[in-house]
């Protein structure tokens, strides 16, 4: 007996007979059958395309497919009354709750970015549709053999409910029990901090909550006290020039403490923190949660245990006017830089030269092709470095422009090979990718043959990975390549994908 299944009669069963107050169990909504259909248009032109996804829906469903054939021709897609264009295979009782089960628990967990499935995709006679990108989630799919990745219009879920449709929502949720059930983003948040991703519906939702009078908006207050968060608005940038970044993204050391130049002098007073020192003076506003105490040539910084706050903490502490320079880069041929007097000369590959004026409290050095600011200003230093990043941002084919040192600047592909990088924690694959013919140029894996003879003892780890890039980085050579690029976030890496990097780039690919 299927997992599932034995979990659907011995428990689901009674507690929905029970909620819903249905006497007999047939009356319960039940999973009729489940029908997984992959489209097929390219078979038009190539078709060995059928036989390839035929082979993949019997490997994932066990069960083998039916092809699928055009009901009349249509001139314009070159298609003709009979032709295949695509598969279609329904899964039934047993093997019916043997698939969900493995795309429940092993294939959905295995998607990018997975946010979970809509309840909204039911349709008006009880059907749930949604569909996956991706055959490579389901195990049993081996890499080195698919000629493309195809996406499937996964699962149509038929429900058979003798009692109608309205018994349903009851399975799910219903969407009947008022605000708080119906919009649980909009309820009282037990978190002193709460984001939910922005969306035009969601806007909508919130201004007719708003005029009903269901929510307020009003100033905010820390807990159990009588002080409002904010306190002071000031404009420390202007419109195009913040950055933007993820909570991963943001500073997350608070309790490492922070030394204090011999010629910085540091005092501390109400909620103000002023730093004195031989290029100026400056001062620091300081939220009453976290608690700054001046140890000699220290600054420690402490807070609660509240992740947030601990986020906002380590901010305050990145914020502290000690060691400022901020350093830029020039990248370009016939980029040039000088400085004269309170003014910088550029020389940015435009027909004429670029020049920009700074303030008189910021020292700017130029070396070579690299600009270092200084200044006893915090938001002054940063809203000088964006003003002249902004005269020629780097663009993300050749790089060329003005970046901040260290700054990962995402590429784009264009003409390159693109490298897709797939872990879990058994097994490191990666393959390269033409987008424009849309085929696999090269792939490697840890899974394969080759690699487990070479290296038989090799643990899924840093090191194994570095090996992997290397070996990858040939096989790249042997095809004639020398230079491709990360595809989506790549660029941001660590770990694993970090020294896989390392090891294509010491076999002498450039990225």
């Amino acid at each position: 007996m299927s997992r599932l299944f034995e979990t659907y009669t011995k428990k689901i069963v009674p507690a929905i007979s029970k909620e819903l107050n249905v006497s007999n169990v047939h009356n319960v909504p039940k999973i009729e059958k489940i029908v997984v259909n992959v489209g097929a248009g390219e078979a038009v032109q190539n078709s060995k395309v059928i036989d390839a996804i035929v082979g993949d829906l019997k490997l994932i469903t066990g069960q083998k497919p039916v092809v699928t054939r055009a009901k009349k021709s249509i001139a314009s897609f070159k298609l003709r009354e009979g032709m295949p264009i695509g598969v279609m295979v329904t899964l039934r009782n047993k093997r019916m709750y043997e698939f969900l089960d493995r795309v429940i628990s092993i294939a959905l967990p295995r998607v990018k970015d997975f946010k979970g499935v809509s309840p909204s995709s039911f349709d008006g006679k009880g059907n749930y549709n949604f569909a996956v990108r991706e055959q490579l989630v389901f195990p049993e799919i081996e890499f080195d053999r698919i000629d493309k990745i195809r996406g499937f219009a996964l699962c149509r879920i038929c429900f058979r409910i003798k009692a109608g449709f309205g018994l349903l929502p009851g399975v799910i949720k219903s969407s009947c029990r008022g605000y708080a059930d119906t919009y649980p983003q909009f309820c009282p948040a037990e978190k002193s901090v709460c984001f939910f991703p922005a969306s035009k519906l969601k806007l909508a939702i919130l201004k007719v909550l708003y005029e009903e009078g269901f929510i307020t908006v009003e100033l905010k207050y820390y807990p159990n006290m009588k002080q409002s968060v904010i306190r002071k608005i000031q404009r420390v940038s202007r419109p195009g020039l913040r950055i933007y970044k993820n909570h991963n993204e943001l500073p997350r050391i608070i309790n490492k403490p922070v030394s204090i130049p011999d010629s910085v002098k540091v005092t501390q007073s109400a909620g103000l923190l002023k730093f004195k020192g031989a290029k100026g003076e400056t001062e620091l506003s300081i939220p009453d949660f976290l608690k700054i105490a001046v140890n000699g040539n220290t600054l420690q910084v402490s807070s609660t245990e509240d992740k947030s706050q601990i986020i906002i903490g380590a901010t305050y502490r990145q914020l502290l006017p000690i060691k400022l320079p901020k350093t830029l880069i020039l990248e370009g041929i016939g980029f040039k830089v000088s400085v004269s007097g309170s003014s910088l000369n550029l020389q940015l590959g435009f027909s004429h030269p670029v020049k920009y004026d700074f303030s008189s409290k910021v020292k700017i050095a130029v070396d070579g092709n690299k600009i270092m600011i200084e200044s006893a200003e915090k938001d002054l230093l940063g809203q000088t470095a964006a003003e002249i990043r902004r005269l020629r941002p780097p663009e993300p084919y050749k790089g060329k422009g003005i970046r901040y040192d260290g700054e990962v600047i995402l590429r784009k592909a264009g003409q390159r090979p693109r490298v897709s990088v797939y872990k879990s924690l058994k097994y490191i694959y990666v393959q390269a990718i033409d987008d424009v013919k849309g085929v696999t140029l090269c792939s490697h894996s840890t899974c394969v043959k080759d690699f487990k003879q070479k290296h038989p003892e090799a643990a899924i780890n840093v090191e194994t990975a570095k090996i992997l890039g290397n070996e990858f980085g040939q096989k790249l050579k042997e095809k004639g390549l020398e230079s491709v690029v990360f595809d989506r976030n790549g660029y941001k890496y660590h770990g694993r994908v970090k020294s896989l990097a390392d090891g294509i780039r010491e076999s002498g690919i450039n990225f």
